[in-house]
């Protein structure tokens, strides 16, 4: 397989192959041959070719934020960012997939929103910018009657709410009665039973409840 400089090379002789450059001159490239053997035939093809823009390079700069996988293609070929990676004439593919819990909140090519996989003529400097953010869900805390749940975040107290809570985030749920008078026979959370000081990991919402029951009281004894 050819290197990436023998992609770049053969990348520019096709396009200038469209204009500057002979059949029987073409004959003399294939992407077997060394990189040394290339670079005299193609200066002297660079020259006749200075005044088309078939061989202007351009930069593919990435700007991620969050945590995502990016994969570039030009010309069917993988490439990565760098500075003049691409040359007037690509066909450049980016592929954006956000990582588990995260969701992809921005996706731009050059300031406007792009749809990963969609095909980008390349005429210019390309700049894809990437916002990958956490997933974040609910906590909802509904304790019975005479009962009281604690939820702690990462080792914080946490209150109910929307968007409290992220994916990867550790908590520890415990429960207690305000007397005597009631003891506590469950601890539910999404609906299983949970035993207090567990760790568990958020990657959905969380809904916490508790049932109560009341103390049955001592018979006298005769």
């Amino acid at each position: 397989m050819a290197n990436n400089s023998t992609q770049k090379i053969n990348r520019i002789i096709t396009r200038l192959d469209r204009k500057v450059i002979d059949l029987e001159a073409r004959e003399h490239i294939n992407v077997s041959m060394r990189i040394d053997e290339i670079v005299p035939f193609l200066k002297g093809v660079l020259e006749l070719a200075r005044d088309d823009q078939s061989t202007r390079k351009f930069d593919l700069i990435e700007d991620k934020t969050g945590s995502c996988s990016i994969t570039y293609t030009v010309d069917g070929e993988s490439a990565s960012a760098g500075s003049n990676v691409l040359i007037y004439g690509d066909t450049l593919k980016i592929s954006v997939a956000p990582s588990t819990g995260y969701t992809i909140t921005k996706l731009q090519v050059n300031g406007k929103d792009y749809v990963s996989g969609t095909e980008i003529f390349v005429d210019t400097d390309i700049k894809l910018e990437v916002v990958a953010t956490l997933d974040t869900y609910n906590l909802t805390i509904t304790p019975a009657e005479h009962s009281t749940i604690s939820v702690k975040r990462n080792g914080v107290e946490v209150s109910a709410g929307t968007g409290v809570i992220s994916y990867g985030d550790t908590l520890v749920i415990s429960a207690d009665v305000d007397s005597e008078e009631y003891m506590l026979t469950s601890l539910n959370i999404n609906g299983v039973d949970y035993v207090g000081n567990q760790t568990i990991t958020v990657a959905t919402n969380v809904v916490v409840t508790t049932t109560v029951t009341t103390v049955p009281s001592e018979e006298p004894q005769e």
